[in-house]
């Protein structure tokens, strides 16, 4: 496909060029109409793209030529313009017979899709030829001159606009030039031009004076060749070189013979390309200067060696007798009023006077303070009419400079005023110069003391009033220097007393060795962060675990071991019950995959004991001994429950339940389990208490904590039950390190048994721990207990003491949801079936079991190993299956996930799910949230046989 594009700009038919060859286009240009008519004519294109504004021949005029002609008139023209992008311009490209009309600019995506789809039509011969282009020369004259002159309109309007803003920069630029000469012949400093080779081309008076000679003697003169100050030759060529160069020394004038201290700028000019074509040199005559710097920095070393008010006393005297000044004085700026100035030293009458504070307000300090030195040689009284001490003191003369900290920030000011005329203002003003820094550093010297008295008071009652526990220690002898009373409060000793102690008087014997390494690290590396595993013995003896963060601090030049140190008793006591908790987590882990793979080995033990069961129901003494083998298969399969209870893997359904209606039913059995020797207690609150439970669970807690109430009082006692509502705040939270912030329904139970000590009690929950003689007891009771408590979002608190009983305080959230009526099904005897069930079990032994009990209740079966045999089966057999009964936990897909493929084939697919336990909380979630059908490992035929038949018969 050839297409021809149109294009003046050479750029934009390279871009658009690559940007179709890119595309598998082949390319020719143009760069007008002219010169496309030609191609055209020639080698006719299969698509031709067009700008419009174009010299010798637009693009208006060439699609009006193609569209003309009968032979060409078929080829697609596109119009592609930046410039005519009016609706106006478009109707005229339409009207003159264009296929397409394009502004740019364009998403190149979206471009390459038109042209695509023009090709398409073209190839397909679907391209339906744009309408006959308007014959009618006169309207498209029109509409042509229409368009044209808009654009030539705002042409004129753009170049008129550039005209006035040449004409403004014009302008600009003579009144700059304007400036700048004047600058340069009135500037106080001396101004050299000179050229490339270092030639003078023009100086200012300026200049001219500083050397000593005319201005006819300078130009021309070649300093390259003809300087003899070397420095200053350095200076002028690094200047040529592109560089600024810098002088300053006393200058011998090759023209004018004549010796002066100058300091000199020599700046290179560019041209546009960035060569040098000349430079400007700024000279400074600074004779004066040197002179009043000689003299005053002989002055301000007799100042050096004072300090504090001796030297703001000498400053002040020294300032008026030097200018012969009858008054002089130094203040800061007050930070208790506003515009206002405390003298720190005053000299009158020849000596040193009371200070005072002066409203800036309408005075010659006001403009000097924070801003710049003012000097008034004489009149000031006139000029500051309202400033009344100037009156008083008959003052003729004023200068004063401004006093600035490091930070650039006002502090102060220095002033010298007479009763007649300054004599030399320009020394004065120098003098002040060279004074007002040393003055500066001086004052802001003496508000960093007064600070720094402020912080040390400050960071005193910092330091005693910290929530930990400070000790400042020699690191050599180790022995306390000071300390807070944070720390005499932890350690239950005096201050006085732990001043005359060692840190090793504070630790208990077997850290003795481990001390002397912690002080030498801590004095290597300057600090030591976070040290634990080390006590505090108290003065009442008790060993408290702390944390310490030390760092060697200067105190007057000296290095001492500051030592910040917390009890860390309860964070420990936290970590201790998150440890419990993680060790709890994983021996659950641990029981959860035991049951599972039990409950497996049950499923079949009590299977086939069934089986042999029905087989053996005329023999009265075999039928006796499987009864006896399925009765222990039975307490294996509690024992498992119990596992699964504790590692909180069996699924549980929580509803709305009343826990006052679960214990009066659960105190209706409790008589019998406890004896009569045991008296039963209750005091349940008044108002019922809504919780999200599963009854069966919770009575199976009541039951095993009533259990161990009975062993724990042997010869009688009293078991008491108590409810009420409660709110658990942070500090409960922080106290015990259960909860979150709400409310709850206790339940409390408590014996008045022997009781527990604190070793045992850090136990109880463990599975298999017990303190009942062997063959007395599981010791999963408790463990059974947490794990339930746990899946109900509770947790569970014991307090107990040797000889005085237990109590268990069990907390459940409160929930606001209503409780639902129960319903009670009728009962009702196995029935088997002839129909057919896919059954999935990747356990063989499970599977023979499963499928054996089945086949003898008359049912077919399909067996599949995993999940993806499963589907597989079904696939194969779908219109014969009537029921699934997966096992949920199968390698390659699980029993719910082959399910959910399966509905995706048949979507009213029945099915029953079966498992050791809930293999993990998203497939738990599946079972109760979709209400499937689910029976719990081990099966027992008759239970598996009844929820087949309910299932099939829905």
């Amino acid at each position: 496909m050839r297409i021809l594009i149109v294009d003046d700009s050479l750029d934009s038919r390279r871009a658009l060029k690559r940007m179709l060859e890119s595309a598998g286009y082949m390319v020719e240009e143009a760069s007008n109409g002219i010169e496309a008519l030609g191609i055209i004519r020639t080698s006719r294109p299969d698509i031709l793209i067009s700008d419009i504004l174009m010299p010798e021949m637009d693009g208006f005029k060439l699609c009006r030529e193609v569209k003309k002609n009968k032979h060409l008139r078929d080829i697609p023209f596109i119009f592609y313009t930046a410039a005519y992008i009016e609706p106006e311009d478009e109707k005229l490209g339409l009207a003159l017979g264009a296929s397409c009309f394009i502004k740019k600019p364009i998403d190149i995506d979206a471009f390459l899709k038109t042209i695509s789809s023009i090709v398409a039509e073209y190839r397909e011969d679907r391209f339906r030829e744009p309408a006959l282009p308007v014959e009618d020369e006169t309207e498209l004259s029109r509409m042509y001159d229409h368009s044209l002159s808009r654009k030539l309109s705002a042409k004129v309007d753009e170049l008129e606009a550039k005209q006035k803003e040449l004409l403004e920069k014009d302008a600009a630029l003579r009144k700059s030039e304007e400036k700048h000469r004047m600058i340069f012949e009135n500037s106080p400093l001396g101004i050299l031009h000179f050229d490339k080779d270092g030639t003078a081309t023009a100086c200012n008076d300026a200049f001219a004076a500083i050397i000593g000679a005319p201005k006819s003697r300078i130009a021309g003169f070649n300093m390259r060749t003809s300087l003899k100050d070397e420095k200053m030759k350095a200076a002028v060529e690094s200047c040529l070189s592109g560089h600024t160069g810098y002088y300053e020394g006393n200058y011998l004038s090759v023209l004018g013979n004549k010796l002066t201290p100058l300091r000199a700028r020599f700046s290179c000019m560019f041209a546009n390309e960035g060569y040098v074509t000349g430079g400007i040199a700024v000279f400074e005559d600074i004779s004066e200067q040197k002179k009043y710097e000689e003299i005053l920095r002989h002055i301000a070393e007799e100042l050096s060696a004072e300090t504090g008010e001796a030297f703001f006393h000498s400053l002040v005297t020294f300032l008026a007798q030097t200018l012969g000044t009858e008054y002089a004085f130094i203040g800061e700026l007050s930070t208790e009023k506003t515009n206002t100035v405390k003298t720190i030293a005053v000299f009158a009458s020849e000596q040193i006077t009371d200070n005072f504070e002066y409203d800036l307000a309408h005075t010659p300090c006001e403009h000097v303070v924070g801003k710049s030195p003012c000097t008034f040689p004489s009149n000031v009284q006139q000029q500051f009419p309202e400033d009344h001490m100037l009156t008083d003191m008959e003052i003729e003369s004023y200068i004063g400079t401004p006093l600035f900290d490091s930070g650039k920030h006002p502090i102060g000011i220095l002033v010298a005023l007479d009763s007649k005329p300054l004599a030399d203002a320009k020394f004065a003003e120098s003098l002040l110069s060279v004074l007002a820094s040393r003055s500066a550093a001086e004052l802001e010297r003496r508000k960093y003391e007064k600070k720094l008295n402020e912080s040390e008071t400050k960071y005193r009652m910092l330091f005693e009033n910290a929530n930990d526990a400070i000790y400042l220690i020699n690191p050599e002898t180790t022995r306390i220097v000071d300390c807070n009373t944070k720390s005499a409060e932890m350690d239950c000793y005096a201050v006085g007393e732990l001043k005359k102690m060692t840190a090793k008087d504070l630790h208990p014997e077997q850290e003795w060795a481990i001390l002397p390494a912690i002080f030498r690290e801590v004095a290597e590396k300057g600090f030591s962060n976070n040290i634990t595993g080390l006590h505090h013995k108290r003065k009442d003896g008790k060993i408290v675990p702390i944390e310490v963060n030390a760092s060697m601090v200067d105190i007057g030049g000296k290095l001492f071991n500051l030592s910040i140190v917390r009890d860390i008793s309860e964070r420990k006591k936290l970590e201790d019950q998150l440890i419990h908790a993680q060790r709890m987590e994983a021996i659950g882990q641990l029981a959860g995959g035991i049951a599972h793979d039990f409950n497996n080995m049950l499923t079949a033990l009590i299977g086939y004991g069934n089986l042999l069961k029905i087989k053996l129901k005329d023999n009265e003494n075999l039928t006796h001994i499987v009864n006896q083998i399925l009765g222990i298969t039975e307490r294996g399969a509690s024992l498992i429950r119990d596992l699964l209870a504790f590692s909180r893997k069996q699924i549980i359904e929580l509803k709305p339940l009343h826990l006052f209606t679960m214990i009066e039913n659960t105190l209706k059995l409790l008589p019998r389990l406890l004896g009569e020797r045991i008296e039963i207690r209750k005091n349940l609150a008044e108002q019922d208490l809504v919780i999200m439970a599963d009854s069966i669970q919770l009575e199976q807690v009541m039951m095993n904590l009533a259990s161990n109430a009975r062993d724990a009082m042997p010869r009688g006692g009293v078991f008491s039950i108590s409810t009420e509502r409660v709110e658990i705040d942070n500090a409960f939270i922080e106290a015990y390190g259960h909860g979150v912030p709400g409310t709850y329904a206790l339940l409390s139970v408590s014996d008045t048994g022997t009781g527990m000590d604190e070793e045992t009690i850090e136990r109880i929950f463990e599975p298999f721990f017990t303190t009942k003689e062997v063959g007395k007891g599981t010791g999963l009771g408790l463990a059974m207990i947490y794990g339930i408590i746990r899946q109900h979002n509770g947790f569970i608190l014991v307090f107990s003491e040797l000889g005085n009983g237990t109590t268990f305080n069990v907390y459940f959230p409160v929930s606001t949801r209503s409780v639902e009526a129960a319903s009670h099904a009728e009962a009702s005897e196995p029935a088997g079936g002839t129909e057919t069930i896919l059954l999935a079990e990747d356990e063989p032994d499970v599977r023979n079991a499963v499928k054996t009990i089945l086949q003898e209740f008359g049912f077919s079966v399909l067996e599949a190993v995993d999940g993806e045999d499963a589907i597989e089966k079904f696939k194969n057999s779908k219109h014969r299956i009537h029921l699934l009964l997966f096992d949920v936990a199968m390698p390659k897909k699980s029993g719910l996930e082959a399910y959910e493929e399966i509905k995706k084939i048949s979507p009213d697919q029945k099915a029953i799910f079966t498992s050791g336990y809930a293999w993990n909380i998203q497939q738990a979630k599946m079972i109760l949230v979709d209400e499937l059908n689910f029976i719990a490992k081990p099966v027992h035929p008759e239970e598996l046989i009844k929820q087949i038949r309910k299932v099939l018969d829905t």
